[in-house]
């Protein structure tokens, strides 16, 4: 009957699902396959490139258009009104072609280029913004993951170190050897070593379905991490770092982008206080429909090419609006060139203080992995001495709680550590995705 109880309770709980293995290189690279925002990111810089490439054909390729024209039934406009009815052969159809190409114009088409090559420039710097910023997110899933699977496992061995003293505490009271409170002690640490577990188990479920939805896989599916080791100590000074991260980082070209634009956009708000001179080279052609009308003969086409040089004046032009324009171009590239110097001062103090961060996280990783070493040494010694009854209860009890403190607290030293590291390279503009 057993038997059968743990059959039905399997087939009910379905097939085990295996844990799947990753580091964080792998899952780095799956998370930015899964990223919608950097599927957009990708596409915007797609439509920017076919902009830049739709403004380079405008300006240097020859301009064609083409028209035929017929009335197969009424009163025909091509040939003086008259009435036709439902007749339509290739003598009846009039053709028109004309190809022009530009070859210059004071330049607006060179700043067209220019506007539409720098927006795609600033698409691409925008989209390494959001590779980044992907990346970041996904290592952070990564180490939270592995973190909360660290603590449940430190909980899970506490638990079980709880209830062996609780057990022998239990064989010492039956011998007569401790008292009923030092056996209610230890039952109390062991519920409450079962509160943790319950509460680090809760927060490992949490972690895995943020870590789960990175990559589009079911929120409770397993997973098994490789274990994380400290990070190597930084060698170089901030100066380095600092330019360094003013080159490179996604941020400042997008600043550097941004500026350029609004320099092009000054000398074009500038350019339309004067006329504009242009030139261009014409061709056309036309064959006329020679329905009804033996005088047109045989509709032979007649081409006509000529060079058309022009100076003219902007549309809508009164001079108080087109200096209005150049006014707030003007502004706006002072504008630029504050905003990119204030980004300048951030990013130098984000690569300081992450430079701090992580010397200091991996210091105290050092030191909390001696404290560590000093409380699992004086935690046996505790023990070996209320196994003999020189040491009491209490006193046993603040020993297993100082172990299990350096314990929690060395594995969140290492999560800060790896962590620290990957914030200092995003500071300094290494790209994440690249390792």
């Amino acid at each position: 009957m057993a038997l059968g109880l743990v059959v039905l309770a399997a087939a009910l709980a379905g097939p085990c699902r295996a844990e799947t293995s990753f580091t964080q290189e792998s899952y780095l690279r799956l998370a930015l396959e899964n990223s919608p925002e950097l599927r957009s990111a990708e596409a915007a810089a797609e439509a920017a490139s076919a902009k830049w490439k739709e403004a380079v054909g405008d300006a240097w390729l020859p301009a064609l258009s083409a028209e035929a024209q017929a009335a197969p039934w009424g009163k025909n406009p091509l040939h003086s009104d008259r009435f036709s009815s439902w007749r339509l052969n290739g003598s009846d159809v009039k053709y028109d072609a004309s190809l022009s190409l530009n070859l210059f114009n004071s330049f607006l088409d060179s700043r067209k280029i220019r506007q539409a090559a720098l927006s795609r420039d600033l698409s691409r710097a925008r989209l390494d913004e959001v590779r980044q910023d992907r990346a970041l997110q996904a290592v952070k899933a990564y180490l939270d993951l592995a973190l909360k699977q660290g603590l449940k496992e430190v909980a899970d061995s506490d638990l079980e170190a709880q209830k062996a003293q609780y057990l022998l505490t239990q064989d010492l009271y039956k011998n007569g050897m401790k008292s009923k409170s030092d056996l209610l002690k230890s039952e109390t640490d062991w519920r409450s070593s079962e509160l943790r577990a319950f509460a680090a188990e809760a927060e490992r479920r949490k972690s895995l379905y943020r870590f789960n939805v990175l990559i589009s896989r079911d929120p409770e599916e397993p997973s098994r991490l490789e274990s994380l080791v400290p990070p190597e100590p930084l060698s170089g000074e901030f100066p380095a770092s600092a330019r360094k991260a003013v080159l490179e980082r996604p941020e400042m070209r997008q600043a550097e982008l941004a500026l350029a634009q609004a320099r092009t956009s000054a000398a074009s708000a500038l350019q339309k206080l004067f006329p504009t001179l242009s030139a261009a080279a014409h061709w056309s052609a036309a064959k006329a429909a020679t329905f009804g009308d033996p005088s047109l003969g045989t509709g032979r086409s007649r081409p006509n090419y000529y060079l058309g040089v022009s100076l003219s004046l902007p549309a809508g032009f009164n001079g108080f609006s087109q200096w209005q324009e150049r006014a707030s171009a003007a502004a706006e590239l002072r504008k630029s060139r504050e905003d990119r110097e204030a980004l300048v001062r951030r990013v130098r103090e984000e690569v300081y203080v992450a430079r701090i961060n992580f010397d200091l996280a991996l210091n105290s990783f050092r030191l909390g992995r001696q404290r560590q070493d000093i409380a699992r040494d004086n935690l046996e010694l505790v023990t070996q001495q209320y196994r003999q009854g020189s040491a009491d209860v209490i006193r046993l009890a603040q020993a297993r709680q100082d172990y299990l403190q350096s314990r929690v607290e060395l594995e969140r030293l290492l999560h800060d550590s790896r962590l620290g590291w990957i914030q200092y390279r995003q500071a300094v503009g290494e790209p994440l995705w690249g390792n």
